[in-house]
């Protein structure tokens, strides 16, 4: 959790208030057509209860849910704002979504497998595994 933090931290704060340019312009670029203070908000919410301590699996999870959405994608003018952002252009902006999503990705998927057992039984049928016996 603290490398997404750590990543998130690269970028302007999540304030439409003292960094609305940058959370407008990382809107337009989202081809889902996300508006800013949805984004701004979510990342904001979720990052500030995410830091908070003793650390709540629920937090870490909605997190990295909403990092994957906002973060993934072939958005050139995406990368273009991230990397101006984050370092110095070149192919940091991509580089930089990639990180956010595949450290988004290791967070999510224990914690959405774990959410799904408690909600369902998922107990593992041992049929047909006798094909398996012995070869």
């Amino acid at each position: 959790m603290k490398l997404l933090l750590d990543l998130l931290d690269l970028l302007p704060t999540p304030d439409l208030d003292d960094q609305g340019e940058f959370w407008e312009a990382f809107s337009r670029a989202q081809e889902g057509g996300l508006q800013a203070d949805y984004i701004v908000g979510k990342l904001a919410v979720w990052a500030a209860r995410a830091h908070e301590e003793p650390a709540n699996s629920y937090y870490a999870h909605e997190l990295a849910d909403y990092c994957l959405m906002f973060f993934d994608g072939e958005s050139q003018a995406m990368w273009e704002l991230l990397g101006d952002r984050v370092a110095a252009g070149g192919r940091s902006g991509r580089r930089f979504a990639e990180s956010v999503c595949e450290t988004a990705w290791l967070i999510y998927v224990p914690l959405q497998a774990a959410m799904r057992r408690e909600a369902t039984s998922t107990a593992r049928s041992a049929q047909g595994c006798g094909s398996f016996e012995g070869n």
